[in-house]
């Protein structure tokens, strides 16, 4: 399959994306994706930013390497 048709194929099944579909989703994992948490996180200790520093670190690294 061409990449564009690839791409277009996804564009469509995200705007047709419903969570009325059969997506699994009950109770509170349904209620957290319909209602994120608005308040602003804070990361205030040291563990904290440690772990974000590492995700960030990380999130572009080769898995090949």
């Amino acid at each position: 399959m061409p990449k564009h048709a690839r791409s277009m194929s996804f564009i469509q099944h995200i705007q047709n994306a419903s969570l009325d579909d059969q997506t699994g989703l009950i109770g509170d994992a349904l209620n957290r994706l319909c209602n994120p948490p608005m308040e602003v996180l804070e990361l205030n200790g040291p563990c904290d930013k440690l772990a974000i520093e590492i995700f960030m670190a990380l999130e572009h690294f080769s898995e090949a390497s």
